[in-house]
């Protein structure tokens, strides 16, 4: 049961930022308090996976700018 969980979630996985942005929105925007407790849990894992995708994009991100900004081709703007 666990394998099946697991390749289902690889495969709900986002390839991209905005998808995962996206899709974190509409759970926190569709989540009320009378959702169940179970699926509450399972949304608030969803969202900790989701934002967890994000902040890895975003380091990806801030990784390549320093990168870009260090380089010899680097002006100087100030």
């Amino acid at each position: 049961m666990a394998d099946a969980k697991e390749r289902e979630s690889k495969e709900k996985e986002p390839k991209k930022f905005e998808e995962a942005l996206g899709e974190l929105e509409q759970v926190v925007r569709n989540w009320s308090p009378a959702t169940p407790p179970w699926r509450s849990l399972e949304l608030f894992e969803r969202c900790v996976s989701l934002a967890g995708f994000c902040h890895k994009k975003l380091e990806e991100a801030q990784k390549r700018i320093e990168v870009a900004t260090k380089g010899p081709r680097r002006q100087n703007w100030s």
